[in-house]
């Protein structure tokens, strides 16, 4: 039974990262046909994701990020949620020129870090300094 979970579970993991993927597409469709309400509740989506760190993970995404959170922010403005477009924008701004700082950046920045931290070591190759010699004792 459990083996049969965990395979439900990462097929449902799978399903999820690839529908993600399209996301950062429907949210500008969805704003450039004025369709606020489904534009705010997929920009909510994408930020959630932002900030577990399943989206726009590494700097190179940061333009990407930068993008969404503008459209999103156009959602916002046109759903009556002005004040959380501000913060948006904010972040949007404060990515564009890190240099301004703030804790939402820092925390970016730290998340993007261990990102390329991790994908660093992924592509350490360990060697062995020398190799056993035939015939003698391990």
């Amino acid at each position: 039974m459990l083996p049969r979970l965990l395979l439900l579970s990462a097929a449902l993991s799978a399903a999820r990262a690839s529908a993600q993927a399209d996301w950062p597409a429907q949210l500008a469709i969805d704003v450039d046909t004025q369709s606020w309400d489904a534009a705010a509740r997929v920009g909510a989506a994408l930020v959630d994701e932002i900030r577990f760190g399943r989206m726009f993970p590494r700097f190179s995404d940061v333009p990407a990020e930068i993008r969404t959170r503008n459209l999103y922010a156009d959602a916002l403005d046109h759903t009556g949620n002005p004040g959380e477009a501000r913060r948006q924008r904010s972040i949007a701004r404060l990515l564009a020129d890190p240099s301004t700082g703030g804790p939402a950046i820092d925390a970016e920045t730290a998340r993007r870090l261990d990102r390329l931290k991790a994908d660093l070591l992924a592509t350490e190759i360990r060697e062995p300094a020398a190799f056993p010699r035939s015939g003698s004792a391990l």
